[in-house]
C-alpha cells in the first residue's frame, strides 16, 4: 500500500482524530488499544490485533475477535487451530 501523508493536529487534551477512512480500514474502534513506539525522529501507533477466537454463543461456534475483518483464509487457519485443539483434548481424554 502506497504511503498517504496527513497533517493531523494534537488538541490542548493530547489528542489526535484519525480520519474515518483510516480508522475503518484498520479496524479502529472506540476502545481500540495501540502499542505506541518511539523512534528516532517519529512516533508509531499500531492498533493491538488481538487473537480471534470461536466461542460457543447459545449453541452456535461463532468467531470473537477484533481489528481488521478475517480473510477466508484467516478464518479457516483459526478453524484447523480449534479442530486440532479439540482432537488432542479428546485424544487426551481417551487415554
Amino acid at each position: 500500500m502506497a504511503s498517504n501523508i496527513l497533517h493531523l493536529s494534537i488538541d490542548r487534551f493530547g489528542r489526535i482524530v484519525l480520519p474515518k477512512e483510516i480508522r475503518d480500514r484498520f479496524g479502529v474502534k472506540p476502545g481500540t488499544e495501540f502499542e505506541v513506539e518511539e523512534r528516532d525522529d517519529s512516533i508509531l501507533l499500531k492498533p493491538v490485533v488481538k487473537e480471534a477466537q470461536i466461542i460457543n454463543k447459545n449453541g452456535w461456534l461463532v468467531v470473537k475477535g477484533s481489528g481488521k475483518p478475517m480473510t477466508v483464509e484467516e478464518a479457516d487457519q483459526l478453524i484447523d487451530k480449534v479442530r486440532e485443539e479439540r482432537n488432542r483434548q479428546i485424544a487426551g481424554d481417551l487415554k
